[in-house]
């Protein structure tokens, strides 16, 4: 698979992406600290494949 220029993490509550991993291959992960109760909630995630100038969809949410 061709590696993503960038995949981006949101939440749900905000159209403005909260993290962003550059140049991942197959899989991103994204991990908090420390979370509070202000902070849960769906998130999504949406990428671009390098050498490209689509962007995915939102992914499936996660809670």
């Amino acid at each position: 698979p061709q590696p993503a220029a960038w995949v981006r993490l949101f939440w749900y509550q905000n159209p403005t992406y909260i993290e962003q991993k550059d140049k991942t291959q197959e899989m991103a992960e994204f991990s908090f600290r420390s979370a509070s109760h202000d902070q849960a909630g769906t998130y999504l995630c949406q990428y671009q494949v390098s050498e490209s100038e689509d962007v995915s969809v939102m992914s499936d949410p996660v809670e």
